[in-house]
């Protein structure tokens, strides 16, 4: 029996997720493209989300092989069609971010998260917590500010990054990440032992959490 088309274009979706955390960059694109081809223009509840996942993954995939401007392309829309949503907002600044730093852009990524960092704090006010997609931003500029040697400040967000990611049991990927960058920077600071304990920290954590995000 065939499955409905609607429930086959989010299978299509998650696989391509899949492909995406799997490092199969390729696939996730091709796969994604496809379920583009086929997406109804009717703006029903599931269309929605079925566009908001190929375009998360489109942006993601297309920066990991290094396609700049599609990958800044895809962000952009990210932003766009995330405007009533925190999380998939700020995932898209931290990529637009990371974009930025791979084009030499530097300042600019760094803008970008200090403006993720106004919406966070607007948000925590507005729900009077913390915003569990701040780990993304935080973590990000501790590791642009340790690329411009502003290594206490760098270690701050590193640190406020890290504890929220263990708070709200943030993906493995963006956690791992987080630790080595950490380690670097407390090298930088000459805490060798504490880059240490950070490793050490991390060797522990990771296996917690999963590698595949929640929206």
């Amino acid at each position: 029996e065939q499955l409905p088309a609607e429930l086959e274009r989010q299978i299509a979706v998650i696989r391509a997720e899949v492909y995406r955390h799997r490092g199969e960059y390729q696939k996730s694109i091709e796969g994604c493209l496809r379920v583009l081809e086929t997406l109804p223009s009717e703006q029903t509840y599931a269309n929605q989300q079925t566009y908001t996942g190929i375009v998360t993954d489109l942006a993601w995939a297309y920066l990991m092989v290094g396609d700049l401007d599609a990958a800044q392309k895809w962000f952009k829309e990210s932003l766009d069609i995330g405007q009533h949503s925190i999380t998939l907002t700020l995932l898209a600044l931290s990529g637009s971010a990371f974009v930025q730093e791979l084009g030499g852009q530097l300042q600019k990524a760094v803008d970008t998260c200090l403006y993720g960092l106004d919406l966070i704090e607007e948000t925590s006010e507005k729900i009077s917590s913390d915003v569990s997609a701040a780990v993304y931003i935080h973590l990000r500029l501790g590791n642009l500010l340790r690329e411009r040697n502003e290594l206490e400040e760098a270690e701050y967000h590193f640190k406020r990054g890290l504890d929220l990611g263990q708070k709200w049991h943030a993906v493995g990927d963006t956690m791992r990440d987080g630790f080595l960058d950490y380690s670097r920077l407390k090298m930088a600071l000459g805490d060798f032992h504490g880059a240490l304990a950070v490793l050490h920290q991390a060797d522990k954590l990771l296996p917690r959490y999963q590698f595949v995000p929640r929206f």
